[in-house]
């Protein structure tokens, strides 16, 4: 069982990179390699140069580093796995200390956290070790093994020198020396607490004071105040409009099961909840009750958790051994007549698992990633990034907020933001949001005196639909999801890429287009059979594609694609339709626009798209006035 258990994790893990942060952690090595330190000032962005940098992940940067010149993306992503699996490994051990050995609940548990982690290549891994050594040892000692506290100051000696997060074993260690102060005043043995409580406070004040044997000192260790506040805060990386995902409160996180009038499975949502279900359920069910030191690592560990999805990890690492034994306990009466038929049960979970992610159905419901190792063709742009390279030195970059890190790695250029929140002041990050207004976003444009843009379709709509109407900006690479703009200025010896007029996919007139739009519009909306293992409905990239050039204002190969899209796909897509329809908006067929409309709404009443198929309406015969705006602007008029 525990074979299977830990071979299905290996497959899990062999999915698309979607980790945004990988370049700015390779970045860091090459930066201490070529320098002998770690930076002190910030190195990576030309716009906050004076920014104090901590780096505090440097000995997990050089591992990584180490792993991708030995290995590339097979030796990181086998690094990464090692690390999670020593965390498996403590976890099980903790399991089995609290138990006297290892049942099916136990590989249950940890099937579970597997299926729950994105294995990102993310310093976090490395975290979880240090964390279930904090707790194994806070654990042994408090069960009269006095000796295992004094390796807490060895462990947070490697923590605080691997990632910022050390924060969480000087938490832990405090709440476990808190409770046990509690087991003192009203434990059952106060003799046996007392003489456990002088260890452990000597022991901890110990491991704090190896916090200070980092680069930066005292610095390193007030740093995670920095990261808590932007948790706890009114921070913008908060916001539920303009802030980042992994920030957001659990709560926060909707079970939405339609999408355009089409099901889809909020998987990953299911699991983050089902998470906190089990986990507490399990903690809570436990006879006898729990020492006072476990109650409070829960409740700490519980809000951290639903303070920042982020943080799902550290809870599961923390609480998954106490949720096993509690499960276990309440399992037990049934263990002789079940247990076969429950190791059956989880080797035939783990096989599943095994069979969805060869398949590519889990690694894309969970992360929206295709399985199959490589590296991401938008987050980590190789083709992009090596034509900026061709432009020379002199290029500066202007990017989206998930994009820095790896731009700045693979061009070896200062960018504009990347996604290290926590080390750069919050009102860069304010600045990009704020460029979502065009105004906004040229002035911008203008002040840092940027001649390279990196927009995705999906997210700066704004950036490419405003440069495109730019006369000193040219396209010069494209592809889904994803398009870069050079200043005039810059490489003239790259070319522009200009709009496809071939229409050779779509009808030749009004009468066989009536006909197209009638015949493809009777088709169905996708059901739940093709969002479930062995459906297929695949359409991303005729939306990304279509909606790319309606934002480049070439309205016939918009058509072309969205058309191309809507005969390929054997369903009803909405996006297609509406695409569609902006593109015979832009081509002033009004007739045509009104028939799509009408098949969109027919098929999905939803108010949202209403208003859409509104505007549209309203601004036909509207001039645009934004050319006249920006030659205003030009000649300094307002």
């Amino acid at each position: 069982m525990w074979a299977v258990i830990f071979l299905v994790g290996l497959a899990l893990s062999w999915r698309w990179v979607g980790n945004p942060d990988l370049g700015f952690q390779l970045n860091a090595a090459r930066y201490f390699l070529n320098h002998g330190d770690v930076p002190r000032a910030e190195p990576f962005l030309y716009t906050v140069p004076w920014s104090r940098y901590v780096d505090l992940q440097w000995l997990w940067q050089l591992s990584v580093y180490g792993a991708n010149a030995w290995g590339g993306l097979v030796g990181m992503n086998l690094l990464c796995v090692a690390y999670t699996f020593a965390a498996a490994g403590v976890l099980l051990l903790r399991c089995r200390r609290w138990t006297g050995g290892l049942g099916t609940v136990a590989g249950g548990a940890l099937l579970l956290f597997f299926m729950v982690n994105f294995w990102d290549f993310r310093p976090q891994t490395v975290s979880w070790v240090y964390l279930g050594l904090v707790l194994l040892c806070l654990e042994s000692h408090h069960r009269g093994d006095r000796r295992a506290v004094w390796f807490l100051p060895l462990i947070l000696l490697g923590w605080v020198n691997s990632h910022a997060l050390f924060s969480l074993g000087l938490v832990t260690m405090f709440l476990w020396w808190l409770g046990e102060a509690l087991e003192v005043c009203l434990g059952a043995d106060r003799l046996a607490a007392r003489g456990r409580f002088l260890s452990l406070s000597v022991a901890v004040a110990l491991g704090a004071l190896a916090c200070l044997v980092n680069p930066y000192g005292w610095e390193g260790c007030m740093f995670p105040f920095r990261q808590f506040s932007l948790l706890t805060s009114a921070h913008i990386a908060k916001d539920a409009t303009f802030g980042v995902g992994e920030f957001f409160w659990l709560w926060s996180r909707e079970l939405k099961f339609f999408d355009f009038g089409r099901p889809r499975l909020p998987l990953t949502n299911l699991m983050l909840w089902g998470l906190v279900v089990v986990v507490v359920a399990g903690v809570v069910i436990r006879r006898p009750r729990w020492p006072w030191p476990v109650w409070l690592v829960g409740a700490g560990f519980t809000a951290l958790y639903l303070t920042a999805v982020k943080n799902w990890s550290y809870f599961a690492v923390a609480l998954l051994p106490y949720a096993a034994v509690g499960w276990g306990q309440r399992l037990a009466p049934w263990r002789e007549q079940w247990g076969g038929p429950g190791r059956v049960g989880v080797m035939v979970a783990a096989a599943a698992l095994f069979l969805l992610m060869r398949i590519g159905w889990w690694s894309q419901a969970t992360a929206g990633l295709p399985a199959g190792l490589r590296y991401h063709p938008v987050w980590h742009a190789e083709e992009a990034t090596a034509l900026i390279r061709r432009a020379g030195p002199s290029v500066r970059i202007m990017n989206p907020h998930d994009l820095g890190g790896w731009l700045a790695w693979s061009t070896g250029q200062k960018v504009y933001i990347d996604a290290r929140n926590d080390n750069y002041p919050e009102k860069l990050y304010r600045e990009f949001v704020s460029t979502q207004i065009s105004d906004n976003f040229l002035a911008v444009l203008e002040v840092t005196r940027a001649n390279v843009v990196v927009a995705r379709t999906g997210k700066e709509t704004n950036w490419i639909e405003t440069l495109a109407q730019e006369a000193d900006w040219r396209l010069v690479y494209r592809q889904p999801g994803l398009m870069v703009f050079f200043h005039r200025s810059l490489a003239p010896e790259i070319p522009a890429l200009a709009e496809s007029k071939s229409t050779a996919t779509v009808p030749a007139s009004a009468a066989a287009w009536d006909e197209a739009i009638r015949r493809e519009a009777s088709k169905k909306l996708p059901g739940w059979i093709q969002v479930l293992p062995g459906g297929s409905l695949d359409f991303e990239e005729p939306v990304s594609l279509s909606a790319g050039s309606i934002l480049l204002d070439w309205p016939h190969q918009a058509q072309a694609e969205a058309w191309q899209g809507i005969r390929d796909t054997p369903f009803f897509i909405v996006e297609l339709w509406v695409h569609l329809a902006a593109s015979f908006e832009m081509l002033q067929d009004y007739p045509r626009a009104d028939r799509c409309w009408e098949a969109v709404l027919g098929k999905v009443p939803e108010p949202a798209l209403q208003e859409r198929a509104d505007q549209a309406r309203q601004r036909r015969g509207v001039p645009d006035p934004r050319p006249y705006w920006r030659e205003m602007r030009r000649r300094g008029l307002r």
